[in-house]
């Protein structure tokens, strides 16, 4: 976020990777992330930009991306989900496991299988219709905001920390554990 200009220009990701140093499949994804969360935006394939709320943070010299009120650093695989499912919008599973996961992630592709199957569950994302030789996919269907939607064991709901309340099930009743 650094490295984007404060005056609303435009910049494309080689021209990131020359600036910071850092390689390009880690500025995509971070790219990704920083859109997710509302802070950088895209007019075009390969030209990204600050919104105000990047200026904001960028100005109060915040070198953190906040999620959930945890650093980038200590951003959980959730919320490296959450903000691939919100930059992407339509995806894969192994799409966004590419964009979210890292060496220190403990069992991935079962998390993220969970993880998609209650966010289907509970109306977040819906499954796209099936295409011949193409992997399963989904499109984002309601976009709650930038805090991630978490599982919360004890109540048994998928908890909505943009409106601070569960979510309802949206499966037939007939489908529901009792």
């Amino acid at each position: 976020m650094q490295a984007l200009p404060m005056n609303g220009d435009c910049i494309g990701v080689h021209k990131l990777v020359q600036l910071t140093g850092l390689e390009q499949p880690y500025i995509t994804a971070k790219v990704k992330t920083l859109i997710g969360l509302g802070l950088v935006g895209k007019r075009t394939k390969g030209c990204y930009y600050l919104t105000p709320d990047g200026i904001a943070k960028k100005e109060a010299g915040d070198q953190t991306v906040a999620m959930r009120g945890r650093n980038a650093s200590e951003a959980t695989l959730a919320d490296r989900l959450w903000a691939a499912i919100r930059a992407e919008a339509k995806f894969d599973r192994e799409q966004l496991m590419h964009l979210a996961v890292n060496e220190s992630d403990r069992s991935p592709l079962k998390y993220t299988a969970s993880y998609l199957a209650r966010l289907e569950r509970f109306g977040v994302i819906e499954r796209m219709p099936k295409l011949p030789n193409v992997a399963k996919r989904w499109r984002l269907a309601n976009d709650l905001g930038p805090l991630t939607p978490t599982w919360r064991q004890p109540m048994g709901v998928m908890w909505d920390w943009n409106a601070n309340k569960p979510l309802r099930d949206v499966r037939p009743k007939d489908r529901r554990a009792s």
